[in-house]
């Protein structure tokens, strides 16, 4: 069993059944709002909810195609948005 790369996605050889796949938006807030893991709603918004560590996921829909998404699913960590990167500062004091 292999890892997979940036350069090759996980999903490769599922997303030709993606665009006949239908949502089910109710398991999929169950999903984010579990309180086992994934545990999406730590990290996460959906709408007008406050501020989290990572960004809001109100209109993912519309900025990703569904193979990205279930990229991003599968690989949360390949690729953070911009402005949500964790930088460490090291002072001289």
């Amino acid at each position: 069993m292999g890892c997979s790369s940036p350069e090759e996605p996980a999903i490769a050889g599922r997303t030709r059944t993606l665009p006949d796949t239908q949502g089910n938006a109710t398991a999929g807030r169950e999903i984010f709002f579990r309180k086992a893991s994934p545990k999406c709603f730590i990290c996460h918004a959906i709408g007008a909810d406050k501020e989290k560590a990572g960004p809001n996921l109100q209109d993912v829909g519309t900025r990703y195609d569904r193979g990205e998404l279930l990229d991003a699913l599968l690989n949360p960590s390949r690729q953070i948005a911009d402005g949500f990167s964790v930088q460490i500062i090291e002072t001289q004091s």
